[in-house]
């Protein structure tokens, strides 16, 4: 395991990243209880076991390319979207004790999984929450709360936007990490999304790692409050694009909450 820890000591080096042995400790912890509970949960591909300190542990660290100076130092309020097996959000609260990092899962048996990392690590400021995004943008507790979104997930970016923006407070942002190949084409179907919810032209970031050659960063700022009946039911955003001239863009349309 040190030589697997080393390859992430290595690469989060190359981030500006260091971490005390307390850091360490936590990290390794972490990669026991995955390991764990994922022989019988399967948390994580299968492919992708063997290479979990660089591509899940290091991939996740590499948001640091998307922040400012100010974001790094000061306490941030984080929400992992989608947060799966804890990543990129456990790898973040880490590497960034200061921050409060919730964890935003919709499946039961994931959100267990969390929680046991979470009292296992000791970690204090990192929250768990069940539910949807679709439907939990819509809590007057959660909504426009947070001053930085993430998301790690599969969907294409006017999804991913439409259940990110309504939980970033204005002057906030949502960090998603994408892939570069098909980036343009996602930012062109995002553009209509984007404007309607309240998030600033998009800006790339690159990765200063030879072998994130083909990953970077999308970070759109937000710059206006996302409309009170966004986002739509669960399902939708991934189906259908918001388009200025849908019916779902009248508030009249809006869930009952």
């Amino acid at each position: 395991m040190q030589e697997e820890y080393a390859a992430l000591a290595t690469g989060a080096a190359a981030l500006g990243l260091q971490f005390t042995p307390e850091q360490q400790a936590a990290f390794r912890a972490y990669h026991d209880l995955l390991l764990e509970w994922n022989a019988r949960f399967n948390l994580i591909g299968p492919g992708t076991v063997a290479s979990l300190w660089t591509r899940h542990f290091l991939d996740a660290l590499t948001l640091v390319c998307g922040l400012s100076q100010a974001e790094r130092k000061y306490p941030v309020a984080c929400l992992d979207v989608g947060s799966g097996a804890g990543i990129p959000g456990l790898p973040l609260q880490i590497a960034f004790p200061h921050w409060s990092v919730t964890l935003l899962e919709a499946t039961g048996k994931k959100v267990r999984f969390l929680e046991t990392v979470v009292q296992s690590l000791g970690l204090e400021q990192c929250g768990i929450t069940l539910g949807r995004a679709e439907d939990l943008g819509h809590d007057r507790r959660l909504r426009e709360a947070y001053d930085l979104c993430v998301a790690r997930a599969v969907c294409r970016t006017p999804a991913l936007l439409e259940v990110t923006m309504p939980f970033v407070a204005p002057g906030g942002a949502a960090i998603f990490y994408k892939s570069a190949a098909a980036l343009p084409l996602e930012m062109e179907e995002a553009e209509t999304a984007r404007a309607i919810l309240g998030a600033s032209a998009p800006t790339i970031l690159t990765i200063p790692l030879p072998e994130y050659a083909n990953r970077v960063l999308l970070r759109y700022d937000k710059v206006s409050p996302t409309p009170a009946h966004l986002p739509r039911a669960a399902g939708i955003p991934e189906r259908h694009s918001l388009r200025a001239a849908d019916p779902d863009m009248f508030p009249e349309h809006a869930p009952e909450r």
